[in-house]
């Protein structure tokens, strides 16, 4: 089944993120965080940090869907990777699993998304959107959080 980004979709985006519980959305991109990754000499990608938007630390594997886009351009599915911080694991979103359940996103971790984008970005302000929807088993609900915000590549 082929995947259907919610950023693509602007009602499903208003309903998932206005219908959740979540207040912190203002946090969930971390300013300053937007950088080109190399690798060698060659600019791969770039790399992003955010913030759980949740009150409580969670288990990787509560990840249901992250979206990214910057400058309008969405960033498919196979070319995001999360890591929690000080974590050596990288995860391709959808290598994301019941082996991840021991695996947590603390509240003081950033959680980074390293973006596959040959050639990089070019230095300078760039409008970066992120879509979280974490599962939050405790309450049988999913929480979704939107944050669109301009970032600089220095």
């Amino acid at each position: 089944m082929e995947y259907k980004a919610v950023l693509e979709d602007p009602k499903e985006l208003e309903r998932l993120v206005y219908s959740a519980r979540s207040c912190w959305e203002q946090f969930l991109i971390v300013d300053g965080s937007l950088e080109n990754d190399t690798w060698g000499n060659t600019a791969a990608g770039c790399t992003l940090a955010i913030r759980t938007c949740w009150y409580r630390s969670l288990a990787v594997t509560l990840i249901r869907r992250l979206e990214v886009r910057i400058d309008g351009e969405l960033i498919p599915q196979e070319d995001i990777f999360f890591q929690v911080e000080d974590n050596p694991h990288v995860y391709r979103l959808d290598e994301i699993g019941p082996e991840q359940s021991e695996e947590y996103w603390y509240l003081n971790k950033y959680g980074y998304l390293h973006l596959r984008k040959p050639g990089g970005l070019a230095k300078g302000p760039h409008m970066v959107e992120v879509f979280l929807e974490v599962f939050v088993t405790y309450h049988n609900y999913p929480d979704a959080t939107y944050q669109k915000k301009i970032l600089v590549v220095e």
